[in-house]
């Protein structure tokens, strides 16, 4: 599952374009599920290209391979955040899911167009 989060369109137009531009979409949150191994590799290289800011691996389940989320494989939440062309990433793990969400989104500020 994955929510995207596109902010900053200017005045609404083009909606559409023959070209991607990762630029427009602040935010992907991916939900882990049984092809985890897509949202931890292909996934995160597609976005770090595009050029996506931040890119977080909920993986509630601690579906992900141990080379991703450790050993043993618990709950695990990753924030990727986009420095230089490319992801830095932050892990949480099950103990540590009790944040201050003002903490987990450090780089992500949202203004709402003026209409």
């Amino acid at each position: 599952m994955e929510l995207l989060l596109c902010l900053g369109w200017s005045d609404f137009f083009p909606l559409f374009s023959d070209k991607s531009n990762g630029q427009s979409i602040k935010l992907v949150i991916e939900v882990v599920s049984s092809n985890w191994s897509d949202d931890y590799t292909l996934k995160l290289d597609a976005y770090e290209i595009m050029g996506i800011k931040e890119y977080w691996i909920v993986d509630y389940l601690g579906l992900g391979g141990r080379k991703f989320i450790g050993y043993p494989k618990q709950p695990t939440f990753t924030v990727n955040t986009l420095e230089n062309g490319e992801y830095k990433s932050t892990q949480f793990k099950e103990k540590q899911l009790e944040f201050d969400s003002t903490k987990m989104l450090y780089q992500f500020q949202y203004q709402t167009p003026k209409l």
